[in-house]
C-alpha cells in the first residue's frame, strides 16, 4: 500500500481544522504542525486530487509518495520549490 507524507498550508483556520479532522479520520499520523504521514490505497495523483478538493484555491499542498517509490505532487508551490523537491527525491548513488 502506498505511504505518503503530506504537508499543507491553509489560508483559514477553518480549512486547516477541517483538513486536520479529515486526516485524523483517515488514520494519518501527525508528525508536526500541518504535517502527517498516511498509508492509503490511492495513487499519488488521485490522492492529491482528493486532498485538493478539500482545500481552497489559495492553499498550498505537498504530497510525497514514500512507498513504493519517491514521487511528489503539489499545489501552489513556486517553480523553484518544485524543482528543488524533485531534485531531493531523485535516487542517489551510494
Amino acid at each position: 500500500m502506498p505511504a505518503y507524507l503530506i504537508s499543507y498550508s491553509t489560508a483559514t483556520e477553518q480549512t486547516r481544522a477541517d483538513l486536520d479532522e479529515f486526516m485524523d479520520v483517515l488514520g494519518a499520523v501527525p508528525l508536526g504542525e500541518c504535517l502527517c504521514g498516511l498509508e492509503m490505497n490511492l495513487g499519488l495523483d488521485a490522492f492529491r486530487d482528493w486532498l485538493t478538493s478539500q482545500l481552497e484555491e489559495c492553499d498550498a499542498l505537498v504530497v510525497i509518495e514514500l512507498r513504493p517509490r519517491f514521487k511528489q505532487s503539489s499545489q501552489n508551490l513556486s517553480r523553484e520549490a518544485v524543482a528543488w523537491l524533485e531534485e531531493m527525491l531523485k535516487p542517489r548513488a551510494v
